[in-house]
């Protein structure tokens, strides 16, 4: 008499194994491309953040350099003024005299 070879439920269930663990499988891989992606994303936001930081710098030093030359600008303007005032009031003290 020919025996059967596998119980039909059994071979179902190895199928459902075979498909769980594929699963899990997929599952995990995609965790761990999901972990990369995530870490990669941090570089990223890290590198961001320092050429930020580099460049918020340099336009604070540019800032600065403007205000210290309007500054001296300012106060060269202010001592050429003075002067030009004393000049009109030496001109007129000369003509009343």
């Amino acid at each position: 008499m020919a025996r059967k070879s596998e119980d039909p439920k059994d071979s179902k269930d190895d199928l459902s194994i075979v498909a769980n663990d594929a699963r899990k499988s997929a599952a995990l891989q995609w965790r761990a491309v999901w972990k990369v992606e995530d870490a990669e994303r941090a570089e990223q936001e890290k590198r961001d953040a320092a050429e930020k930081a580099a460049s918020d710098q340099r336009m604070k030093k540019h800032e600065d350099a403007a205000i210290a030359r309007a500054k001296v600008e300012e106060k060269e303007h202010g001592e050429q003024q003075a002067k030009q005032r004393e000049d009109v009031f030496l001109a007129e003290e000369g003509d009343l005299v």
